[in-house]
């Protein structure tokens, strides 16, 4: 996209301003006005009490004389910031509203590219724990094979040395006749039934292997996985996005219960000034003071 660069500004004043000016004459009335009522320094009667009502007299009307031309003085310049606003506004509002377009398809962007990131990151972890259960579970089964077979070949060598054992005895106490060739026949059959169990015990303990095998194998798979996925939580964020914790509100009074230095609690003035007018007989409220304020009038006669 070109740079797209703004000759002028989009906003100027034309025609004349204004000069704000204090007349010498009202200059001079405060000054007369303040030496008079600097003069008063305590009031302890009644004619002190009139005398200090008739200054404040005098002084709110020079206040609110002020006020009056600051008030009609400033009207025209207001009407000027109100139009001021209002073409800034009429003004910058596509532009803005474009702003805000462009700026949500690059925050979208990056809120999907931070979306594939994390979900990476929970995919590793769990590949990571799963392969690490997969080897435990591997080596354990590894273990009981190898002590499987330790134990199956034990016990043939023992089945094998009792069977030739009685065969022994069978024999030198039925040495040349018949008994003796079936206590040969009965020694046979044990040894190929104790070689039979050994057999299958050595198929079982090389099945365990075999099984063992395959969790190790689906162990290393995770891991590889784990790998590549902890390449796409390393990946570069988008460019000019960057990523701070804000919040939303859910339940505010579960964030007091909580936390309650992270809520404003505060007493609305407004509100409980109305209260205490309307309801004059309340003398206490749980939580606040109610006092009497003098409020002074401005001066003149009650």
């Amino acid at each position: 996209m070109p740079k797209n660069e703004v000759a002028t500004q989009p906003l100027i004043l034309v025609g004349e301003g204004y000069t704000l000016q204090v007349p010498e004459s009202a200059v001079q009335a405060k000054a007369e006005l303040l030496k008079s009522t600097g003069e008063i320094t305590i009031v302890k009667d009644a004619a002190g009490v009139e005398l200090a009502t008739k200054a404040l007299k005098r002084l709110a009307e020079l206040r609110i004389l002020c006020e009056k031309s600051r008030k009609e003085i400033k009207e025209p310049v207001l009407a000027i910031t109100r139009d001021i606003d209002a073409k800034a506004k009429d003004f910058s509002t596509e532009v803005e509203a474009e702003e805000n377009r462009v700026k949500k398809l690059v925050s979208d962007h990056a809120m999907e590219v931070e979306r594939i990131r994390r979900e990476a990151e929970q995919e590793r972890i769990r590949q990571e724990r799963e392969a690490q259960r997969q080897r435990e579970e591997a080596e354990r089964q590894q273990r009981e094979a190898e002590q499987q077979r330790i134990e199956s070949e034990r016990r043939a060598e023992e089945s094998r040395q009792k069977a030739a054992e009685e065969a022994a005895k069978a024999a030198a106490a039925n040495s040349g006749d018949e008994e003796d060739i079936d206590a040969q026949l009965e020694h046979t059959r044990q040894l190929e039934a104790i070689e039979a169990q050994r057999r299958e015990e050595q198929e079982a303990a090389r099945q365990r292997e075999a099984e063992a095998q395959k969790q190790r194998e689906e162990a290393d798979r995770l891991e590889e996985e784990a790998k590549r996925n902890r390449m796409v939580e390393s990946a570069a964020p988008v460019a000019g996005v960057k990523f701070e914790r804000d919040f939303e509100v859910e339940d505010i009074h579960a964030l007091y219960k909580a936390q309650p230095g992270l809520v404003k609690l505060e007493a609305s003035r407004s509100l409980v000034i109305a209260f205490l007018k309307s309801n004059p007989s309340v003398t206490e409220i749980p939580g606040i003071k109610i006092v009497e304020k003098p409020i002074v009038g401005r001066g003149g006669s009650r």
